[in-house]
């Protein structure tokens, strides 16, 4: 995730403690050094295979903090767990994403994403396996979104991505979806919350509130 969606989800964890525990918390951030064409092979090409390496290493150097939970707030790094071994208490951004889906009584959603992501069972299983119906978008259009994304985290890479992030917002709106999940921690810098008439959900809060629930109940 880039450097602003850290800085938010740092933020959001920070306020949501301070209301609840009258304090604030104690927080280690474990910034991978990806290099750029890492990155560029991840959400452009679909390829994270190079990642892995780097997951590990930030595994190894998180185990001597002792943490009582980790957080990994990026969707498409989620493809890749099952893929590093660790014993940590890690929060799933799918099964917070799914539990929030369902007390909200969703049954059909549209959702958007990195390549990896969306081509993935990543949200695909769990969603079937809780009879959330899924609204896709198209593999051109996926495509066109990891290109947004990337020019989200790398600047040199601009492109303008809020016309074709709300029509596809709307598009689910017309395909009768009770809700649009942004399924990229990196969208929500795109959203006009406002004007829609569906829900749209954020990954990043989803997570966040999580967490918090996760810290007062241990």
């Amino acid at each position: 995730m880039g450097h602003e969606s850290t800085a938010n989800f740092y933020k959001r964890i920070n306020q949501e403690f301070v209301r609840h525990f009258n304090n604030y918390p104690e927080i280690f951030i474990s910034s991978i050094p990806l290099p750029l064409n890492i990155e560029f092979q991840c959400i452009i090409k679909g390829d994270i295979s190079e990642y892995i390496p780097y997951l590990e290493k930030a595994f190894i150097d998180l185990k001597k903090l002792k943490p009582e939970i980790v957080v990994i707030p990026c969707n498409t790094v989620h493809t890749i767990i099952n893929e590093v071994k660790t014993k940590f208490n890690l929060l799933s951004v799918v099964d917070a994403t799914i539990r929030h889906l369902k007390k909200k009584q969703i049954e059909k959603v549209g959702i958007l994403g990195t390549k990896i992501t969306l081509n993935s069972e990543l949200y695909r299983r769990s969603l079937q396996e809780n009879n959330i119906e899924i609204v896709n978008i198209n593999q051109k259009e996926i495509e066109n979104l990891s290109k947004i994304i990337y020019g989200r985290l790398n600047k040199n890479y601009k492109i303008s991505g809020n016309e074709f992030i709300n029509n596809k917002i709307r598009y689910f709106e017309k395909n009768k979806c009770d809700a649009v999940l942004l399924a990229c921690t990196e969208l929500n810098f795109f959203i006009e919350y406002n004007n829609y008439d569906i829900y749209v959900f954020d990954t990043l809060n989803i997570l966040a509130y999580e967490t918090i629930n996760k810290l007062m109940i241990e």
